[in-house]
């Protein structure tokens, strides 16, 4: 018979022996030959294999975040901001929105004041496009691809204000394109400006009034 101290001592360190990592059958000596022996290319298949699946999908996708938030870091920022205008025709709400050259859309955040302010990333084309009912839609097209050619900053800042004016002729004329063409000249990275107010009608206007 084993004494009830001796018992209980013997309970104990058969835990920690499992603690330890120790099955039944194995000996000591072999737990730690399989994991202390570097040099053996079945102990270290051991370990890899009893390392779960989703770790490395974890590591995986460590690895891709790191490697875009240094991608984002590395590109520049043009910060684009101002503020919207618009006379005493109307109190209808201004609705902005900014256009990317691949066609990807986004609302741009307009403040009880008409401020905004939006971050894009540098060498594409955006146009901001404001519009309200009663108004005549005004685009401002961006072109920051020349924003950082001679220039070693990260961000660059472009700002403008869009006063959007009562639409004449029943709504129906609209501006043949951007009213302003904001970018950088290649050479020495400079901000250029050029602005074209020519409104127009449109051209399913035509077509419905030679239908009639």
């Amino acid at each position: 018979m084993v004494p009830v101290g001796n018992a209980q001592q013997a309970l104990i360190s058969l835990k920690n022996y499992r603690h330890m990592g120790i099955v039944e059958g194995c000996r000591p000596r072999d737990f730690w030959t399989m994991t202390n022996d570097q040099t053996s290319p079945n102990a270290m298949k051991h370990v890899l294999a009893h390392i779960p699946a989703n770790f490395w999908a974890g590591i995986v996708l460590i690895t891709l975040l790191m490697f875009a938030a240094l991608t984002a870091n590395a590109q520049g920022r043009v910060i684009i901001k101002g503020q919207v205008l618009a006379t005493t025709h109307t109190d209808l709400p201004v609705v902005a929105t900014l256009e990317a050259s691949n066609g990807e859309t986004m609302t741009v955040l307009l403040e009880r004041d008409g401020a905004f302010e939006v971050d894009v990333p540098n060498d594409d084309r955006y146009q901001l496009r404001f519009a309200q009912l009663g108004s005549t839609t005004k685009t401002i097209e961006v072109d920051t691809r020349d924003a950082f050619c001679k220039t070693s900053g990260k961000h660059r800042t472009v700002e403008f204000d869009v006063l959007l004016s009562a639409a004449d002729s029943g709504d129906l004329l609209r501006y043949a394109g951007p009213v302003g063409r904001i970018a950088f000249d290649a050479s020495n990275g400079e901000l250029t400006v050029a602005h074209q107010y020519v409104l127009v009608m449109p051209t399913s206007v035509f077509v419905a009034e030679n239908v009639e």
